[in-house]
């Protein structure tokens, strides 16, 4: 066969290989997009249930004890549209009955449920207590509640009464005495003006930013890592760590059993020897990660630990960074934390790390390094 017929051949096969390839990922691509599709719309479906249940959950304790208390409630449900004077007065009903409940459907769309509070403390100055108030959209939704102030009278769990326009509650038992139901709209009433909060959830968790959200997490991992100062090394040396502790108190199992009794001395290579050499070197400089590169290759599959006592700079692709340097030195990277420095407290790198008997042997190697210019 001829040396053209042989390329094409190989070409065919190559080009063969890659149109299977791509189909299967393509398979692969529709497969995860199916289950995505799956997910979020289950989600979807769950969604207003959970935010429902999110606002039962944490509702202020003497509400949700109100609540789940048998006998009669009232509902007095508010908004920031109402005159200070009636809200005021709204309060002072809620702090003499134990029965009431004031009720917002969430906070304005500037400022918040802050704004809403901030409105709240100002109106209650001069009160020795605060009255209990919640926010609590579902209720709102379950009322049908467009206007304020309304009043809602919940026996055992069920609306027996509802009336507009009125904060009174011994009003509302003088009109029980003989009627219930629907008890008319007395006075002002205004129209809800807060925003409420189980729609506002919902439309911040629709366009939520969870692509973004990621990508920064991911990028910002480095910057939560905090790593031990490790200089270069300035002079090669040779020197060994004793890793005997002495314990300073019994320790005991549960069940009293004693493990170490005070003044013991514990070597932990006794019990957890290090099979592998420790490779300490900062991953940043492009000296080290030779020097790293050069010691992989001489271990020859042997096991080696290589840590670096410097991460990416936060700025830019972290992750990507520590791959390319993982790749560069031939092995996989761990990062120097506290923990291990605090166990070796080596003094500069790059450092070799091994057990001999029962201590550890450092060799620290200062590199030789270009002057600055």
């Amino acid at each position: 066969m001829a040396a053209q017929d042989v390329r094409a051949d190989v070409q065919a096969q190559a080009a063969a290989a890659l149109r299977d390839g791509t189909a299967a990922k393509q398979r692969v691509l529709q497969r995860d997009r199916a289950a995505l599709t799956e997910t979020i719309s289950t989600a979807n479906a769950k969604r207003d249930a959970q935010l429902q249940a999110m606002y039962r959950d944490h509702l202020p304790a003497n509400v949700k004890a109100a609540e789940q208390k048998p006998g009669t409630r009232i509902l007095m449900f508010a908004s920031m549209s109402m005159t200070r004077t009636d809200m005021h007065g709204m309060m002072e009903a809620a702090l003499a009955d134990p029965r009431v409940t004031i009720e917002f459907i969430g906070g304005p769309r500037d400022g918040g449920v802050g704004a809403l509070m901030h409105w709240l403390n100002d109106i209650a100055q001069g009160m020795k207590e605060r009255p209990a108030i919640a926010i609590n959209p579902p209720d709102f939704e379950k009322y049908h509640v467009a206007e304020v102030p309304y009043a809602v009278v919940v026996r055992d769990g069920a609306a027996v009464a509802r009336v507009g326009g009125v904060v009174s509650p011994k009003w509302i038992d003088s009109q029980l005495a003989t009627r219930d139901g629907d008890l008319g709209t007395y006075g002002r009433m205004s129209s809800v003006i807060e925003e409420n909060m189980t729609a506002y959830l919902a439309d911040r968790v629709k366009h939520f930013d969870w692509s973004g959200y990621t990508q920064r997490a991911v990028a910002g991992f480095w910057r939560g890592l905090a790593m031990p100062s490790v200089p270069h090394a300035s002079t090669s040396e040779t020197y060994q760590i004793d890793p005997t502790i002495t314990v300073t108190h019994d320790i005991r199992t549960p069940d009293g059993i004693v493990l170490a009794r005070a003044g013991q001395k514990v070597n932990p290579l006794d019990t957890a020897p290090i099979a592998e050499t420790l490779l300490v070197f900062d991953a940043s400089d492009a000296d080290e990660r030779a020097f790293a590169r050069h010691q992989v290759q001489l271990a020859a599959g042997k096991p080696i630990v290589a840590m670096s006592t410097t991460v990416p700079a936060t700025a830019g692709d972290g992750w990507a960074t520590w791959r390319a340097w993982q790749a560069e030195v031939g092995t996989h990277l761990f990062a120097y934390l506290p923990a291990m420095a605090k166990r070796l407290n080596l003094t500069g790198s790059p450092s070799i790390v091994r057990q001999e008997g029962r201590l550890l042997t450092v060799q620290q190697i200062a590199l030789p390094r270009k002057e600055a210019p």
